[in-house]
């Protein structure tokens, strides 16, 4: 008899159930044969073989013969009935040995009820397929299932509700109970899976229409450059502070102030009052320097010259506007204290400055 571990799957009873032939020899410890009584254990939590102790099972599992080893790699399980796991016992090299009793089921289900969900789930299933260049081929195996405990089995992998979920379904005794599980649980599938293939179908398409938006707009500036070469009479303005604004330097937040200007000038009224301010604080930005210039060497004595060239006396004045320079100079950085002149009119405030400007 194999005793076979599982987690995070639904099994149940009176289902064909697919493994692959790998797996399953992984699962089991050993190689699998046909006509060999099976036992699923279901896992508490996911753990490794190794890892197993007689805690990491819940107390229902499922009985099965082992109905098919198939050269091409996977085997088919058919699954018989409930057990009770009433005791485990993990010996030597991690083989697993354990005393089961029947579990019955409650039969209360109308046959007829059952063959009509049995029907209108697999056509849902067939009409969420189609819609897939695999859908022929789901359409094939889902043909297959003869009642809903196969297709709890086959779509265990794909569904996602939690592993506590799917054993629930296994550990209810009523089989109309169970029937009622599995129904929600695949209706709720089909749906999750159809809003998130309409969604990931939508982001795809805005994808496509991003990146056709950007290919158009690089087009259209080629275009637009190789006409502005051959006829640079016919630039607008608008276009002009356009190639200005790109060629400028501006750091990233002096840009998009920029441009946002821009684009208020290009849909105002070239005589309107605001066409004219947009457009003299456009040609003042794009006019100033930008781009970050080296620094100049600073000559303390060629300063005092310059002060002492404009003005005469003054000495406390100039000394200070001196030390201003120096420390300047000293910490690499035109930043420091802010010098204030006051006087009254004609006494020389803007005539040093200017000697500031030059020194």
């Amino acid at each position: 008899m194999f005793v076979v571990p599982v987690y995070n799957v639904i099994v149940v009873p009176e289902a064909r159930i697919l493994f692959q032939t790998d797996r399953f020899t992984q699962l089991a410890g050993r190689s699998p044969e046909e006509g060999e009584h099976v036992i699923f254990l279901v896992q508490k939590r996911e753990e490794s073989r190794e890892e197993l102790t007689a805690d990491s099972f819940y107390p229902i599992g499922v009985s099965g013969v082992i109905k098919e080893v198939n050269p091409n790699g996977y085997l088919i399980v058919e699954t018989t009935a409930r057990v009770n796991v009433d005791s485990v016992r993990i010996g030597e090299e991690q083989r697993i040995e354990l005393n089961v009793t029947p579990r019955a089921d409650i039969s209360d289900t109308d046959p007829e009820d059952e063959r009509e969900r049995l029907e209108k789930l697999k056509a849902a299933l067939i009409a969420y397929t189609s819609g897939f260049q695999w859908g022929p081929i789901a359409r094939n195996y889902i043909m297959q299932w003869r009642n809903l405990n196969e297709i709890a089995a086959g779509m265990s992998q794909w569904m996602g509700n939690p592993p506590e979920d799917k054993y629930a379904i296994l550990a209810t005794d009523s089989k109309s109970a169970r029937n009622d599980l599995i129904e929600k649980g695949m209706y709720e599938y089909i749906e999750i899976a159809r809003l998130t293939t309409e969604a990931e179908n939508e982001q795809e398409q805005d994808y496509r229409k991003a990146y056709r938006e950007n290919a158009i707009r690089k087009q259209m500036d080629y275009l637009q450059k190789q006409l502005d070469e051959m006829h640079p009479e016919n630039v607008s303005d608008a276009r002009r502070f356009e190639l200005q604004i790109e060629e400028s330097g501006m750091n990233p937040d002096a840009r998009r102030e920029a441009e946002k200007v821009l684009n208020r000038l290009k849909q105002e009224n070239q005589n309107s009052a605001e066409s004219g301010m947009l457009y003299d604080y456009l040609d003042f930005v794009t006019g100033l320097s930008w781009k970050k210039e080296p620094a100049e060497t600073i000559r303390i004595s060629e300063a005092q010259e310059i002060l002492d060239e404009d003005h005469f006396g003054m000495k406390r004045v100039k000394d200070r506007i001196i030390q201003q320079i120096a420390v300047m100079d000293l910490q690499k950085k035109q930043s420091g204290s802010i010098l204030c002149f006051v006087g009254a009119p004609g006494t020389g405030k803007t005539s040093i400055g200017q000697s500031i400007a030059r020194a």
